[in-house]
Order: C-alpha cells, then sequence, then structure tokens
C-alpha cells in the first residue's frame, strides 16, 4: 500500500488520524510512501530537536499496528537522507531530511533482507529500495521434537515410562558404561513419547473432524426431512456439545502455558488468541547471508551456503585457539593475572561444596528450575522430570556423582542448539543475529545443583563492586552509581572523562582453561572442579540445526590419523561424518581408495582381516558380505557393535572361532546371529584357518622376541626351519638417530625355539638401485609395535603408480597424493580436452596444437 502525506501539517494531522481506519487489518502488509514528517529529529534531519506532534502520532501508530522501519531499523546509526532542498537561506546549507519510509509487518518484515537509499539523478527525492526473499526454495528440516506436557497427565503415558525403566535396568550388562546405558535409554523414551504425541494429536483431530461432519450432516438432514427434524436437531446439538467440550478442553491446555510465560488470561483461550498474545519471534528466518569473514564474498541464498557461514563464523568464536587442558601452573607461567585475586574459598565450604549430591538436593534443584523453557534436542522439558521423578531421579544421581568416580555425562546431554534471534543492523550480517544455546533440562538439571550449592559463598568470592549474579545484589546499584558520577562531573564541571567498554562477544569467547585456573587459585576442590570441567568438556552444538560440529576438532584429527578398520569397507566410504574436519578427511580417504590388498601369509595378519567389504572373503554366490543396512545384510549393525575383524570371531586360547552364545552377548542378541556366524565361517579361506591354527613363524617374516628367562627384546627375520622346533634366524640391532625414522642394521644368524613367544612386527625393507653401491638399512616401522596392536597394517595396502612404483601407506605425503589420483595423460592432453569442451572448436584441437602454442607463447609481448 502507498500513501502520501500532505506536505501542510494540519491537513498532515487529519490525513494521520484517519490512517488507522484507511491501512487494511491484515496480517502482512508493506506501507510505503512519502510521509512528509521526521520520525527521529538529529537522526532523520541534521538538527536535533524534540518530535513534532504528527511524528509521535505515526509512531504510536507503528507501535499499535506493529509496523517497523525498514531503512531504520536497519541502519541504525546512518542518517539515509531521502530529500535535499535546493533553496539556500543565507549561509546556512539547504534543507535535507528521511521522509520516505517502507514500514512493514508480518511476512513482509520476515522476508526482507536489505533496505537501502539510492541516488536517483534530476530529483530532489532519493528512492528508498528493499530487497524482499519470497523464493521459498530454502530447505527446513525437520525441527526438534518437543513433548507437549499435557500428556503428562495420562497415566498411561506415565505408566509407560515406569516400565521402560524398569526392564531398561535388565539391560544394563549390554553397555559398557553408566553414560551409555543412560543416553540410549533416554533416546528410546524421547521417541516413544514423540510417537505418543503423534497419535494423540492425530486421535483429537479426527474428533474435532468428526464432530464438525456430523453437525454438518444434521443441517442438511434438517432442510430435507421436515418429518424427522426433532431427531436430527438433537443429533445437531449432540454433535456440537462434543465440539464444544473439545475446545473448552484445549483452552483449558492453552491458558496454562499462558500462565507459564507470565501471560494473565481472564476470558476463553482459543488458539489464535494465544498466538496474538504470546510474544512474537524475532524474524526466526534467515534468508540471506554475507561471508562472516570476507567482505567481497557472495551472499549465501541457499541453506547449504547460509549453514556453512553460520558454522564458520560460530566455530570462531565458540571455539579456543590455546591448546585445551592447560593447568594453573601453566598459564601463570605464560602470564600471572591471578597475582591480584585474594579471595580464597575456606576448607569447610570446599569440603561442602565437593559432598556427593544428594537426591533430596537434586529434587529441590528440579523443584526450582523455570517451567516452560523451550527444551534442547531431546525434547523432554522440565516438567516430564518432576513427572516421573521417582523413575529417572536415581539414573541421574547415580550418572552425577559418578563423574566423581570418572564417569561422564551423556554426548546427548552435552549437545546444544544455538537459536539465532535477530538484533538490529543489516540482516544478512550474522552479527546482528543473538546466538541462544539451548540445552537439555538433564544438563541444566546439574548445574542448577552446583549453582545452588555456589550462591552462598558467591558474596565472600565476589567484590562488591560486582552487582549482578550475586544474590542480594542488583545490577541497578552500579546503574545508579554511575547515574550519580555523571551529575556530579556536571555539577562541579570536573575536567573528567568517562568511557564505557563494551566487550564483543564477551560471553561467547570464554577459555574454560582458565576458568578451571581460577576455581582452583581460589581454593575449589578437584572433585567440584571436576563436575564444572565435564560441563564444558566434549560439548557440541548445532547453528539452527544447518550443521552439526564439534566445538573440538581433535576427534576428527584422530580419525585422520589413525584409520580404523571401518576406513576400508566400501560401505562405510559412503556415510558422511557430521564434522567438516572429519569429513574433509574422509573424501581425500576416498579418493586414495584404488589400493593393492596383500595377501595374509601369517596368523596376526589373518587376524587382521576384515569381515566386511573384504574382496578376499566372500560368501557361497561369491560376493563379499556387506557393511550396510539394506535387507539381508547385517555388516553394519556387526560393525557397529565392534565386531569387525577376524580376530573378533576367533578364540585364540581355544584355536577355533567363538561360541555363539559369546557372539550372541557382543552382538547384544542381534538377530538370526547362529546362522550368520555359520555364513562368515565358511566365507573364510581354508588356508587362512590352518594359519590360524598354526603356531610356527613364517619364513621372510620379521618378529619381536625376548630371550630365555630376560626381558631384552630381539628383532629377529625368519629365515628356514631347521627341524626339531627350530629356527634359522637374523637377529638385527636398532640404529636411532634423532629426527629420522629407526633404522634396524648389524644382523647377525642365531637359532632360535619356534615355540618362545614372538609377535609379528613390520619392517620395511626397500628396494635399492643397481646402481646404488651402498644398500639402505630397513625401516623398523612405528617402533616395533606388534601387529596385533596396530589399527591397521602399514604395509598390508599400497598404491601402484603408472610408472609401477609402489607406496605404502606410511610413506604418503601429498605429492604423492597428487601422482596416486592423477591421470595418465600428459599435460597438453588434458589441455586440448578441457578447450575442446568449453570452445567446440571445429576442427578439435589436437594435443600437438597446445603443445605448438606453448611453444609460441614465449614470443608473444609482456
Amino acid at each position: 500500500m502507498t500513501v502520501y502525506l500532505p506536505s501542510e501539517p494540519a491537513a498532515r494531522e487529519a490525513f494521520l488520524e484517519e490512517l488507522p481506519h484507511l491501512v487494511p487489518q491484515a496480517t502482512h502488509v508493506v506501507l510505503a510512501g512519502d510521509f512528509n514528517l521526521v520520525l527521529q529529529p538529529g537522526l532523520d534531519s541534521p538538527m536535533a530537536a524534540p518530535p513534532k506532534t504528527d511524528a509521535q502520532t505515526l509512531q504510536l501508530f507503528m507501535e499499535d499496528n506493529e509496523f517497523i522501519d525498514a531503512y531504520r531499523h536497519t541502519h541504525l546509526q546512518q542518517h539515509g537522507y531521502t530529500w535535499f532542498s535546493s533553496q539556500r537561506t543565507g549561509d546556512t546549507p539547504p534543507p535535507k531530511r528521511r521522509l520516505d519510509l517502507i514500514l512493514n509487518k508480518g511476512a513482509a518484515w520476515e522476508t526482507l533482507t536489505t533496505a537501502d537509499v539510492v541516488i536517483a539523478p534530476g530529483s530532489d527525492h532519493r528512492p528508498v529500495i528493499a530487497d524482499f526473499l519470497l523464493d521459498g526454495a530454502l530447505q527446513r528440516g525437520p525441527g526438534i521434537f518437543r513433548l507437549n506436557t499435557d500428556h503428562l497427565e495420562v497415566p498411561e503415558v506415565i505408566q509407560w515410562v515406569a516400565t521402560h525403566w524398569r526392564d531398561w535396568h535388565c539391560m544394563r550388562d549390554w553397555f559398557t558404561s553408566e553414560a551409555e546405558w543412560t543416553a540410549v535409554g533416554f533416546r528410546v523414551v524421547t521417541r516413544a513419547l514423540d510417537n505418543f504425541s503423534r497419535i494423540q494429536t492425530r486421535g483429537r483431530r479426527q474428533q474435532e473432524e468428526e464432530c464438525l461432519a456430523k453437525v454438518k450432516e444434521a443441517e442438511e438432514m434438517l432442510e430435507t426431512e421436515p418429518l424427522t427434524e426433532l431427531y436430527w436437531q438433537h443429533k445437531r446439538d449432540c454433535w456440537l456439545q462434543k465440539w464444544e467440550d473439545l475446545q473448552i478442553e484445549q483452552q483449558v491446555m492453552w491458558a496454562n502455558r499462558a500462565k507459564e510465560k507470565g501471560m494473565i488470561v481472564s476470558d476463553r483461550m482459543t488458539k489464535e488468541t494465544f498466538q496474538t498474545i504470546s510474544p512474537h519471534r524475532s524474524h526466526s528466518t534467515i534468508r540471506e547471508l554475507k561471508h562472516p569473514f570476507h567482505e567481497e564474498a557472495d551472499t549465501a541464498t541457499d541453506s547449504k551456503g547460509i549453514g556453512d557461514f553460520a558454522r564458520q563464523y560460530f566455530q570462531d568464536i565458540l571455539t579456543s585457539r590455546r591448546p585445551p587442558g592447560q593447568s594453573l601452573h601453566q598459564l601463570q607461567d605464560e602470564h600471572n593475572m591471578w597475582q591480584d585475586t585474594t579471595a580464597k574459598l575456606s576448607h569447610d565450604a570446599s569440603y561442602l561444596l565437593e559432598k556427593p549430591i544428594t537426591e533430596l538436593e537434586l529434587w529441590h534443584a528440579v523443584k526450582a528450575m523455570t517451567k516452560g523453557n523451550s527444551p534442547d534436542s531431546d525434547g523432554l522439558p522440565i516438567k516430564f522430570y518432576i513427572a516421573t521423578w521417582d523413575h529417572v531421579g536415581p539414573i541421574l544421581l547415580n550418572l552425577y556423582n559418578g563423574i566423581l568416580d570418572g564417569g561422564t555425562l551423556t554426548n546427548d546431554m552435552k549437545y546444544g542448539v544455538i537459536t539465532l534471534l535477530y538484533k538490529k543492523g543489516d540482516k544478512r550480517n550474522l552479527r546482528n543475529w543473538r546466538p541462544i544455546s539451548r540445552l537439555n533440562a538433564s544438563y541444566k538439571i546439574l548445574a542448577q545443583v552446583l549453582a545452588s550449592r555456589l550462591a552462598p559463598h558467591l558474596p565472600g568470592l565476589v567484590h562488591t563492586n560486582q552487582g549482578a549474579f550475586v544474590q542480594g545484589r542488583s545490577i541497578f546499584e552500579n546503574v545508579l552509581m554511575a547515574m550519580g558520577a555523571f551529575e556530579i562531573i556536571q555539577r562541579e564541571d570536573r575536567q573528567v572523562m568517562l568511557a564505557m567498554l563494551d566487550l564483543e562477544k564477551v560471553c561467547d569467547r570464554v577459555n574454560w582453561s582458565f576458568v578451571l585456573a581460577t576455581l582452583q587459585h581460589m581454593n575449589f576442590s578437584p572433585k567440584f572442579r571436576q563436575w564444572v570441567k565435564e560441563l564444558y568438556t566434549d560439548s557440541t552444538a548445532a547453528v539452527i540445526k544447518l550443521k552439526t560440529w564439534p566445538c573440538s576438532a581433535s576427534g576428527s584429527a584422530r580419525q585422520l590419523l589413525n584409520p580404523t578398520p571401518e576406513s576400508f569397507m566400501e560401505s562405510f566410504l559412503r556415510r558422511r561424518p557430521s564434522s567438516p574436519l572429519a569429513n574433509a578427511c574422509w573424501t581425500a580417504w576416498k579418493a586414495l581408495q584404488r589400493m593393492q590388498v596383500k595377501q595374509p601369509v601369517t596368523q596376526e595378519e589373518v587376524l587382521q582381516q576384515i569381515l566386511f567389504d573384504n574382496a578376499l572373503i566372500l560368501d557361497s554366490c561369491g560376493h563379499a558380505f556387506k557393511a550396510t543396512r539394506s535387507p539381508h545384510t547385517f555388516g553394519r549393525a556387526w560393525t557397529e557393535r565392534g565386531i569387525v575383524r577376524i580376530a573378533d570371531v576367533w578364540d585364540e586360547s581355544a584355536d577355533d572361532w567363538i561360541t555363539e552364545e559369546l557372539l550372541k552377548t557382543r552382538l547384544r542378541h542381534l538377530p538370526h546371529v547362529p546362522q550368520r556366524r555359520q555364513q562368515i565361517i565358511d566365507a573364510i579361506p581354508s588356508h587362512w584357518v590352518a594359519l590360524l591354527r598354526s603356531k610356527d613363524p613364517v619364513p621372510g617374516q620379521w618378529y619381536i622376541t625376548t630371550q630365555d628367562g630376560g626381558n631384552e627384546e630381539q628383532i629377529v627375520n625368519i629365515s628356514q626351519d631347521l627341524g626339531d622346533g627350530l629356527w634359522l634366524a637374523q637377529q638385527w640391532s636398532k640404529e636411532v638417530f634423532p629426527g629420522k625414522p629407526v633404522s634396524i642394521v648389524n644382523p647377525v644368524e642365531i637359532c632360535i625355539d619356534g615355540q618362545r613367544p614372538r609377535h609379528l612386527i613390520r619392517v620395511y625393507d626397500p628396494v635399492q638401485p643397481v646402481q646404488t653401491s651402498r644398500a639402505a638399512p630397513p625401516l623398523l616401522l612405528l617402533e616395533g609395535k606388534p601387529l596385533r596392536c596396530l589399527k591397521m597394517d602399514p604395509l598390508g595396502h599400497s598404491w601402484i603408480l603408472p610408472g609401477g612404483q609402489q607406496v605404502f601407506p606410511f610413506q604418503y605425503s601429498l605429492r604423492w597424493g597428487r601422482r596416486i589420483i592423477s591421470e595418465a595423460a600428459d599435460s597438453s592432453t588434458n589441455a586440448a580436452r578441457n578447450l575442446n569442451r568449453l570452445s567446440q572448436a571445429q576442427p578439435p584441437l589436437e594435443p600437438r596444437h597446445m603443445s605448438l602454442l606453448w611453444d609460441q607463447l614465449k614470443a608473444l609481448p609482456s
């Protein structure tokens, strides 16, 4: 809707009085035009002055109808003048004002991306141009489940939770830790309650639809069947009453939710009324983002690009650039910032803070927490814990107290969701969005307990100048003190400058090593510090549910440096890790998968063989066992439960396959274990089984052994079998130089007993060129660590370069990687193919043409 307000003041005031009756009462409105008034003198005009009556009337109209000034909200400090007069009075400059406005509400404000004033030649007005991103191409995820607390009033739901936890205690032996058992148990509860909520909501909707359909049917029959009017009138009244009862029941639920949010309800609450009086969300949809660090980069307009920009920004401000886990002494050696901190916690107070949590203390903390807050990823609000406290209270108590004995919180408890709320300024700038972290209630319960314990001791630890966050103090005391200082300075005309320091993202840039070091310096006990440390160790967060990233990338680095058996499974290579660093490493690893596999010749090499996606282990149809979840496959389920290698299904003490009962226990009673165990056994080559049962060393292999009755390790290479259990071998000595690989030299022939304990190790003996006068010594890989202790065999896989050269994983470098994945074609062939694809030249270019062109480049002028 466009408007033009008269320039004459009386006519303009009359127009403003009629404006509320002219603007349609719609939810989404754009009101634009020349308003001929100054809303904020001093900002919308050069000189500051009190706002005039017409400006106050328009401001009141905007507040009543929830209109937002598009330009001023996105440009807080810029004048943005839209009218420039050509008339000059004396020496004063010609007047200029911001008179043209674009007012938005509803979706018109939510879809706004920018609003700018542009120059228009030949006019005294400059137009205001606003961009609205109306394309619905942004992909939205499924959202986060939030339990409807009204379902907790259903006795069957509470009974199901009680039965679940009673039965779940029988499953404790299936899990390796208390945290894992607790995490899976709560996940089951979340998924079940999600389904219960959907079923109940669908049932209520079907009841309402049935009532309305029956009422409509009765009204139609009233018009066509006058003889049965009383019957259909009674039917109509009954179904209307039933529908009315459903509405009353629903409005009671909405009224209770409104009371939890501090809203007073005196009349019947409808869904529309509840949505109207609820606080409006601050533009929760980001439709376009600038790059957080590079101003010249293109803006992101799709979900993937927006999520990537958000991840980069919050990963930068929420992760520490310092090494984690630095102690107080290490930080003091770097810079002692605690030399003036004299406040200390008494020994009695320190003892009280480290005592194990009691169930009564935990219950008081739960009762004191705010109701109605939005839960995190598990969807369980604090009301759920209150309603099911008899069952979940002891579980949380054991988990929290177990932290003092080396336990941990579950990963789900330490997983947060960052919701972005628009503050001010350019919506495309991510710094103008306030991050709000939503945490699981089970996480906040432990934090509430620690805060309640610490509260009585804070006044003695925090200086009196600190007004906020201390019981019995108020931040308004500091505000009044600042106002008093201003009055004194102005009254006494003192030559004083007051400076206000505002640290950017101060609460988002905390380094927890400093926090823990400060607690240690102030005499907090190690047990209390362990609780605090557990709240912030290995925590993860997801930004607006577009991308998940861990607050520490060390896990991804470990995955790169220590490949697991899954790294060689084709099915697992199709999975996309959640961490960006892990995903980059995974992509690079997949590009190098054209590897040669070494045939096993020893018992240890057979034990290292993976069971799934292994071209050497084939089923009756000649196919490898897949590590997927597709029908009739079981590799993924077995791999996730730790059954990956042949060593996981072979009993070395009995020289036979592990029993069905033991395998069922390890697989946590997956179905069809006996049949699939037999399929695996039948697929293992017979000569592998012979190697598994053999106790003799293998000629040509390297072993580490010890002398009889001694502790000194020997590195030996088996030469031949002498009979009677004796073997001829060469004993080698280590040669260690700083900064160089460990080599072995000075071989000496010895005779060893074949029954002596030994472990297969890896030694790399490089092939020497014929013209080389001095042979390079063999290299001892991984400091002689036994092969059975390694996650992968450093000589078990290799790449073959186009020239026939063999490269092993321990030799890998970026130079080797480029050669491995490069094509055999030369540069001129590649250049000709690329140019033909782009230019479609006729006739097509040939490699010789590119070579000639390359030779002629030197003749071109500089």
